[in-house]
């Protein structure tokens, strides 16, 4: 059975693989850190009173060793890139990159570029990142390589997607979810996926929202403004309705006259520079100041938490507290014959 694996660092002198020549001059390849691990787990862990029923009318047993355990080596790989939490004193699980020596993707788990519905923003932002991470021959280069492609993806939003055509844009900004269950049954339930629903069924009518499974695409308006997420979600396809159509809905959605109709100026700019920048900080922004390098994308702040902690630490004026100035040690035993106090 596949069981969790144990990723570790071997020092490069570590022992790797042998290989044996036999007597008859074949060789015969062996990894070490695997046979080692085999034979010192079945020499120690071994269950030498494991009981095997041979006759059921009698309930008679066979005595055997029994050890099921078997190691098995993958790698040794070039580099494995783990994201971090934006949470203060967290690491993300199941989160992993892994590159092979010929810079090939060994493996990637758990990052929104397999995820389905993700933006297809992020989803392109990673599969372009990753390979950037073994550019560079420091830290600071490394970090300052990724930073690079991080910035060309904001530039596309803080330029509001000027060079890109309509039918691009919202392609790399919808959020495709499926309805698993028909839109009678979520009741007065709020979700992005249940207001696009809504609304597809206002303009297209009932009978195309009444089944399971609808496909639901949508973008995030920035109007009716202090309102929430959920109430912000704009069916793509009104963009492609007649322009009457398209002026009467929106205009009903958003409590506002559009204007042009330019879909830019019915985006919410601010939430996909959010959803952007917390990929950014997951993967760049944070790791990097843990790694003492200073921020290489500046238009992605740090939390807040994080933040303090660079103060803090780059403070020349700071206050030393008092506890800083001791060190714990034991308490000597007291001798009888020396302690007057006793």
């Amino acid at each position: 059975l596949d069981t969790d694996g144990i990723w570790c660092m071997l020092p490069g002198s570590f022992p790797e693989n042998f290989s044996f020549t036999l007597k008859n001059g074949k060789k015969l390849g062996i990894s070490y850190p695997c046979v080692m691990l085999n034979h010192l787990v079945h020499g120690s862990y071994t269950n030498h009173q494991y009981q095997t029923l041979v006759d059921q009318a009698t309930f008679r047993y066979e005595q055997n060793s029994e050890n099921s355990i078997f190691f098995e080596v993958d790698g040794p790989y070039k580099a494995m890139i783990l994201p971090t939490s934006k949470e203060e004193d967290k690491n993300l699980k199941k989160r992993y990159a892994v590159f092979n020596h010929d810079g090939s993707l060994a493996e990637l788990k758990g990052f929104e570029v397999k995820r389905r519905g993700e933006l297809k923003l992020i989803k392109i932002f990673q599969t372009q990142i990753f390979r950037f991470f073994l550019e560079g021959t420091t830290l600071t280069e490394t970090y300052a390589a990724v930073a690079k492609v991080a910035d060309r993806w904001l530039d596309v939003l803080y330029e509001h997607g000027a060079t890109l055509a309509d039918e691009e844009l919202i392609d790399l900004i919808s959020e495709n979810r499926s309805m698993t269950k028909t839109l009678e049954e979520y009741g007065n339930q709020k979700s992005t996926s249940i207001t696009t629903a809504r609304r597809l069924a206002e303009f297209l009518g009932e009978q195309m929202v009444k089944d399971k499974g609808l496909n639901c695409k949508y973008i995030i308006s920035s109007k009716p403004r202090n309102t929430p997420v959920t109430e912000r979600a704009i069916p793509v396809a009104i963009f492609s309705a007649e322009e009457n159509v398209k002026r009467f809905f929106l205009r009903k959605w958003l409590k506002d006259d559009p204007g042009d109709m330019d879909p830019r100026t019915v985006i919410d700019w601010d939430y996909y520079l959010e959803r952007l920048g917390s990929v950014v900080q997951k993967l760049i922004t944070i790791p990097a100041a843990l790694q003492k390098i200073r921020n290489p994308v500046p238009r992605v702040a740090h939390p807040d938490w994080l933040q303090r902690r660079i103060n803090t630490k780059d403070d020349r004026f700071k206050q030393t507290k008092m506890t800083d100035m001791f060190i714990k040690s034991d308490k000597p035993e007291k001798n009888p014959l020396t302690d007057i106090s006793t």
